[in-house]
């Protein structure tokens, strides 16, 4: 949600600026979540295929952004220890999708391995 806002309130931010406004936007919900002692989770995040210029690279970057933000709560006993991502998909089903968010994880082996080094290091907490 915040990261299509952004891109809607603010088209001439460039990416490197859209992921930092992303990265306060979070640490502000997990100061805040931290403050009331209420675990925080996020949601439904993702970068569309149907931006202009589109390149895997930045749903990596995006998807990385997120991942450290997260981890880096978990780390200190913070109240972030999760995320879901939109959309995972499989290919009978990308057919259908129209928003760009979905994906493939054996399309996208870069993604695949981002999700995997994520899911391991959230693992050894």
């Amino acid at each position: 949600m915040c990261w299509l806002l952004a891109r809607c309130r603010m088209p001439e931010l460039s990416e490197a600026e859209m992921i930092a406004y992303m990265q306060d936007w979070m640490n502000s919900h997990i100061d805040d979540s931290n403050y009331l002692n209420k675990p925080v989770m996020f949601t439904e995040f993702g970068k569309s295929s149907l931006t202009r210029g589109f390149h895997e690279r930045q749903r990596d970057l995006f998807m990385a952004a997120v991942y450290d933000t997260i981890y880096e709560s978990a780390r200190k006993w913070g109240p972030a220890s999760g995320a879901l991502v939109w959309q995972l998909s499989t290919n009978s089903v990308m057919a259908g999708s129209q928003d760009g968010f979905a994906f493939v994880l054996s399309q996208v082996p870069t993604t695949a391995s981002l999700m995997d080094k994520q899911s391991i290091r959230m693992g050894r907490l």
